[in-house]
């Protein structure tokens, strides 16, 4: 039990609650329910309604509009393709930052990018991030008043908090409780007007405007797509006008997902009815009229669902998926409905200390075999003890079966070290010993082949190998391994908003072990997903990648380093890379930095590879992140 959950700060919660119920039931009353666009209105939801009541002073003076410095989606230097993934919020050092709403504290977390940060849910799978903060005074669990005191901004040598730009509030918004972090986050300035009560709730100007949210050129584009099915026949340029929002409300109405006017000016319920669309195409974010990345992403999905789209290709296999933390919320008959026959769940591991086991671990194993779906469970190596870590992961499997398949991920994230041949035999033989099969060896390709691996192939491990090619079955392993029997092929799966891992096995994987009940099939419709778009771009590093910090010996005699991350459209950013080259084959996006073991120390950069760019230099891959 948390110690500040106290009986009274349940009362206050209570009291909080019923008092906003009420109020919001008076509002809905004297106005009759109408929403910004005249169209019927719907019941509030807690972060709606919260913006209808007595604001607190501090709450309104702090993020007063007036106070924002950097906003959503500005490009520079030390931004990566998508732009700044927050709004800035000036404070001056040391100032009491208020939460924006109540909600429930769901992560506090240090990264060298962003200093100290808490992310807080206001409603489910709706979090506000306070980043570039520091003496934080709540904890994971604590449920805070809209305007409470949470932390303080950040001042010049404060961990890092402060940025390049002086102290201040980095603000986001996001589906997850990593949004501090830039990840699956949309403008929150629409939220704060909300929030405030000064928001419009329409467009602006005679383009049409976007209702107050923050749309990129890509985004704009897949809007005038959409807008093509409602009769826009104007240019694909990325830049909304009326037209485009009048075939876009077109689209919506004929679906039965808007009823208000069709008049080119979007407001909350066009968006609402654009997510609502984007539900077509698997996503399953709130509606709540802030779009985000996922909100795009369903609807460039249902945009590809055209009756003549050929069906992907690909080797015929047993086709699944592995899951971690962030899919919590899978619908794991929806993955087997689609063809899919395993889910290997991640169990735990010593990436991080103590040895932990995984929150969503027993649900997500339970949800999977009740689907009808082949169980794994997999383990992430990291400590300096691997037969302590074969103890604590079998002594912690939940509902392991004879037929299920165990895995060993080896791939030095966050704070854990890569493991040789030796410790991870050691690993293998500990579990074989006691539940008679070796675990199969999870690794990505340049891992696994600048290593050797006499010990564990003795063992009797079989090898999943990462190596995103985008297509099923052509990964490379060199002599490292005799075979492989599972490829991870892809990071930019997706199923109703939530990104995935998707794998390809032989049927020999599956030896001694629970038999597919489909045997070999085909690539599942879902199985190839993005085709070009799943083009790789590097960005900035990511908080918690840290897996670049063994240099080569002599590094600091060589030309800079820089840290980067891939990012693949309709997935996380989730593989770090090291780039070295000469100074002069460096694109100029790219800034000189010498010679670190801190994979974060760096500002934002961004550098794309393409045949009209000068090379920065061989690329390799240094560390991944399954979360």
């Amino acid at each position: 039990m948390n110690s500040r959950s106290t009986s009274k700060s349940l009362l206050r919660s209570f009291f909080s609650t019923a008092v906003k119920l009420v109020l919001g039931m008076a509002v809905l009353t004297a106005c009759g329910g109408m929403d910004p666009e005249g169209g019927q209105g719907e019941s509030l939801d807690a972060v709606t309604a919260e913006g209808t009541l007595a604001v607190p002073s501090n709450v309104q003076a702090f993020y007063a509009e007036g106070r924002w410095v950097t906003r959503f989606g500005v490009t520079g230097p030390y931004y990566g393709p998508a732009g700044h993934r927050g709004l800035d919020v000036a404070a001056s050092s040391g100032q009491a930052i208020p939460a924006l709403r109540s909600g429930i504290v769901r992560r506090i977390q240090y990264s060298s990018i962003v200093g100290h940060t808490v992310a807080v849910e206001s409603a489910p799978g709706d979090f506000s991030g306070y980043a570039h903060v520091i003496r934080t005074r709540v904890s994971v669990g604590d449920y805070v008043q809209q305007g409470e005191i949470i932390a303080y901004a950040a001042g010049h040598g404060d961990d890092h908090g402060s940025a390049w730009t002086g102290p201040h509030l980095h603000m986001t918004r996001g589906s997850t409780d990593r949004c501090a972090f830039g990840e699956n986050v949309s403008d929150p300035a629409p939220l704060i007007r909300n929030v405030l009560g000064t928001g419009s709730g329409g467009g602006t100007g005679t383009g049409g405007g976007s209702g107050g949210i923050q749309i990129s050129l890509e985004e704009g584009k897949t809007l005038q797509r959409v807008a093509q099915r409602g009769g826009y026949t104007g240019a694909v340029d990325g830049v909304p006008g009326v037209n485009t929002w009048k075939g876009v409300q077109t689209v919506i109405a004929n679906r039965g997902f808007y009823s208000g006017p069709i008049d080119g000016i979007p407001g909350e319920n066009t968006w609402k009815g654009v997510q609502r669309l984007a539900q077509l195409g698997g996503y399953t974010g709130p509606v709540d009229g802030f779009p985000g990345q996922y909100t795009y992403l369903g609807l460039n999905n249902w945009l590809a669902q055209a009756p003549t789209t050929p069906p992907p290709s690909g080797m015929s296999g047993v086709y699944g998926i592995d899951v971690g933390t962030t899919q919590r919320d899978l619908d794991f008959n929806a993955i087997r409905s689609a063809g899919y026959q395993f889910a290997i769940v991640k169990a735990g591991g010593s990436n991080v200390s103590p040895l932990y086991v995984a929150p969503y671990y027993a649900q997500q194993v339970a949800r999977a075999r009740a689907a009808g779906l082949i169980v794994g469970h997999y383990w992430v190596a990291g400590s300096t003890n691997p037969a302590g870590d074969a103890q604590y992961f079998m002594d912690h499997l939940y509902d392991h079966r004879p037929g299920d398949l165990l895995v060993l991920d080896n791939e030095a994230i966050d704070a854990g070290i890569f493991w040789n041949d030796s410790m991870t035999a050691t690993f293998m033989q500990a579990v074989k010993s006691r539940l008679g099969k070796a675990p199969f060896l999870y690794t990505y390709s340049s891992l696994l082949t600048s290593n050797t691996w006499t010990q564990t192939k003795a063992v009797g491990s079989k090898l999943w190998i990462a190596h995103y090619t985008g297509t099923p079955g052509n990964p490379t392993i060199g002599a490292a391994f005799p075979a492989w029997e599972i490829h991870q092929y892809t990071s930019s799966g997706n199923q109703n908003g939530i990104p995935l891992d998707l794998n390809v096995a032989k049927l020999s994987a599956f030896t001694g072990l629970s038999q597919p009940p489909d045997g070999a099939t085909p690539p599942p419709p879902t199985a190839i997903p993005g085709g070009a778009r799943a083009a790789a771009i590097l960005s900035s590093p990511s908080n918690r990648e840290s897996s670049c910090r063994s240099w080569p010996s002599g590094a600091a005699t060589q030309a800079p380093w820089m840290a980067f991350r891939v990012s693949i459209p309709g997935s996380e950013c989730r593989k770090s890379f090291a780039s070295w080259g000469t100074t002069t084959g460096l694109p100029t996006a790219i800034r000189a930095s010498t010679p670190t073991r801190d994979c974060n120390c760096l500002p934002r950069t961004v550098a794309t590879r393409g045949p009209s760019m000068a090379s920065p230099g061989p690329i390799r891959i240094t560390g991944s992140r399954r979360t």
